[in-house]
């Protein structure tokens, strides 16, 4: 099969385009930041703008190639909350608003009455999430539910206008808030106290949507071949870890960005453990993902960043580690001793070096409590910015005590889109991804293991688990 296949990222802070050939090279690759507006003095998204924003990156990054193949297939991943109104040619009445926007908190306090489905949904109610935002603007914005015709996902909107065809990618689905991970269908009562707009049909990830019409700006270009599939994809976390369970199928994923997304599926049913969110398995009709979002960059906000990238540059000492009862207070925010703050500002190697420690045990926790609630034991591997520091990564491997498995691939999610897209319109790729091995210091972990043991439990209330587990 000599054709190509094309990705896309909708990232909070970038939207990423990747086009791979049929063996999985990425060929060709564009970046550039999320294009906002500011709307009622909060930043949103004009949905047709960053359609055309995608269309001309993924024309720039065609033309660089200089070939006459185009591109087969299109899918798209990324931000899981954000979504607006749409009329019946598809076309938004309204704006995007952000996941991380806050105005939604009275909505968000109202509907968390509704907590006893939390079990069902897998995921609890706050401001961020889409059945939140509904009711907010159903409350605020009532023209545009009146005007709209459907809601569409900010990550299916430009595959849902190339196809002309409205649809709501599960794995989207699932972060409404209101989507019952059992059944695989929408919880009507949650709907109904949302005051949800129309929806459209729920896809699973993977399956084609549509085609591309050849009066699409893309075919007209010469970049899409008319009638090109296009494939749902979904929330970008899953489908970058779908690309490397691919290959390592009981893998633990930790995604070390902004936030650290810790991801795991199995084929079975995931136990209820707050604050562990669940979710609907990715790519296969049953089973469930398991999943813990960590505000790592708001952790490590206290350091200036230049004394911080040294450190991460040339790391630090195991043996020179002291004062084991801080780990906790190091990773509390706000409420940190003065003092502690105080060398983290001031960029004190020890204690910060200590905190990236503290942060390293908190990850340890959250996957002791996956693994209490069904996920397998599968290798450890670990993707995004934080992740290009050999010391940092070679810490967290000494304070896991397990190897780590480092994706050296910079876009996953955009790659991982493309390969959906491949396998959806009927042409797989088999690829090995490029990583690195960090196996643990036998040494340097035995001094980690007797500091966690005293952290385990102060660290656990601090991320609202309650029973630690017996070492």
């Amino acid at each position: 099969m000599d054709g190509l296949f094309c990705g896309i990222d909708i990232g909070s802070t970038n939207v990423k385009v990747a086009i791979v050939d049929a063996g999985g090279a990425t060929l060709a690759a564009e970046a550039r930041p999320t294009p906002r507006i500011m709307a009622e003095g909060a930043v949103e998204t004009d949905a047709a703008y960053l359609t055309s924003v995608l269309e001309d990156m993924i024309v720039r990054a065609w033309r660089r190639l200089s070939t006459p193949r185009r591109i087969l297939a299109i899918s798209a991943a990324g931000v899981g909350e954000d979504g607006l109104m749409v009329d019946g040619d598809i076309m938004p009445v309204g704006y995007s608003i952000p996941w991380f926007d806050r105005r939604a908190e009275a909505e968000a306090a109202l509907l968390a009455e509704h907590h006893s489905l939390e079990g069902r949904t897998g995921i609890a109610i706050d401001p961020t999430r889409t059945a939140a935002k509904w009711l907010w603007s159903a409350r605020h914005r009532p023209q545009e539910f009146a005007r709209g015709r459907w809601w569409i996902s900010l990550t299916d909107y430009p595959l849902a206008k190339w196809a002309h065809r409205p649809f709501f990618s599960e794995s989207l689905a699932v972060r409404s808030g209101c989507y019952d991970i059992s059944r695989r269908a929408f919880l009507p009562e949650l709907l109904e106290a949302s005051r949800a707009p129309s929806l459209a049909d729920v896809a699973l990830a993977g399956s084609r949507i549509g085609t591309v019409g050849g009066q699409c700006s893309l075919v007209l270009r010469g970049a899409v071949a008319p009638g090109a599939a296009l494939i749902a994809g979904g929330h970008d976390h899953p489908v970058a870890a779908a690309l490397i369970r691919a290959g390592a199928p009981d893998a633990i994923v930790d995604s070390l960005g902004t936030a650290e997304l810790l991801h795991a599926e199995t084929g079975t049913c995931v136990q209820h453990h707050p604050p562990l969110v669940r979710s609907t398995a990715l790519l296969a009709p049953a089973g469930e993902a398991c999943l813990y979002v960590f505000e790592l960059a708001s952790q490590l906000r206290a350091v200036p960043g230049p004394a911080l990238r040294d450190l991460l540059d040339r790391g630090w000492p195991e043996h020179a580690f002291s004062g084991r009862e801080q780990a906790a207070a190091l990773i509390g925010g706000e409420a940190r001793p003065e003092a502690l703050t105080g060398a983290l500002q001031s960029g004190e190697p020890g204690t910060v070096w200590q905190l990236l420690e503290a942060v390293t045990f908190a990850a340890r926790r959250i996957v002791e409590e996956m693994k209490r609630a069904g996920i397998p034991a599968g290798a450890f591997y670990t993707t995004g910015g934080w992740s290009r520091s050999d010391a940092f990564v070679r810490l967290r491997a000494n304070v896991l005590g397990q190897t780590i498995h480092r994706v050296n691939e910079p876009e996953l999610v955009a790659l991982g889109a493309a390969f959906l897209a491949a396998r959806g319109s009927g042409h797989p790729i088999a690829r090995t991804l490029d990583t690195a091995l960090f196996p643990p210091d036998r040494a340097a972990a035995e001094i980690h293991e007797a500091r966690y043991r005293d952290a385990k439990e102060p660290i656990s209330r601090l991320l609202g688990l309650s029973h630690p587990p017996r070492s």
